[in-house]
């Protein structure tokens, strides 16, 4: 399937009309590339790569779920992956939105401080580490997978609060099943449960990311 969380986010936001810049990752000259070049091409997405890495495999991540709903993802190709973009020549727009997320480390860091600076909407995904900034007035959502503590909502209505204090942000920290906590300094922080739907789930893989791409959506 098409990924990871740039590609879903990217055409998610062009299916519902909005205009979108898609820089990705290195896609590779094997089976696995040729793949993902025709499917962003099938939704009308052609991403800003300054030069193919020709390794032996396109970086993939496998998702495993298993009887309980649990998803465990191994990626290939992740750690050897060099930066594909200079982050200089994307188009960056005053007022419209900036997505991010940190595969690229450097790379993304550099352009989202570029972005912020253009008086461009940050929406940062995942940007939890030390090192990664975190301009004030921006959104940050991640997930338990990367802080907090799966299941526990007080301790994420805690990890939150700190956050939030110490970069004055608008914050998520999703909990899969458990719904999200979500807040500002400015609206209380709280815990969200999630939203009921009279048929079982199958698979929430991906449901952060389309949790992501609905709040950057009114900017179309």
């Amino acid at each position: 399937m098409l990924g990871g969380e740039a590609a879903n986010t990217a055409y998610a936001l062009r299916s519902w009309g909005a205009e979108v810049v898609l820089a990705s990752n290195g896609i590779g000259e094997d089976t696995e590339g040729d793949f993902l070049r025709t499917e962003l091409a099938s939704r009308g997405i052609e991403p800003i790569i300054d030069h193919l890495v020709r390794t032996t495999r396109t970086p993939v991540c496998e998702v495993f779920v298993d009887n309980a709903g649990q998803r465990t993802m191994i990626g290939f190709g992740f750690s050897d992956m060099e930066s594909t973009v200079d982050p200089i020549r994307l188009p960056y727009r005053k007022g419209q939105w900036f997505t991010v997320e940190p595969n690229m480390v450097q790379a993304a860091r550099s352009a989202l401080l570029l972005a912020h600076k253009a008086g461009m909407r940050i929406y940062t995904m995942d940007m939890v580490k030390e090192g990664d900034p975190v301009p004030t007035g921006c959104y940050c959502q991640t997930s338990t997978d990367w802080a907090g503590v799966r299941g526990d909502t007080a301790s994420n209505v805690a990890w939150l609060r700190r956050f939030v204090e110490k970069h004055d942000c608008f914050a998520i920290l999703t909990d899969g099943a458990n719904g999200f906590v979500a807040g500002s300094r400015d609206v209380r922080i709280q815990h969200y449960v999630p939203f009921q739907v009279d048929r079982p789930g199958v698979d929430s893989t991906g449901a952060g990311m389309s949790f992501e791409q609905g709040c950057c959506s009114d900017s179309i």
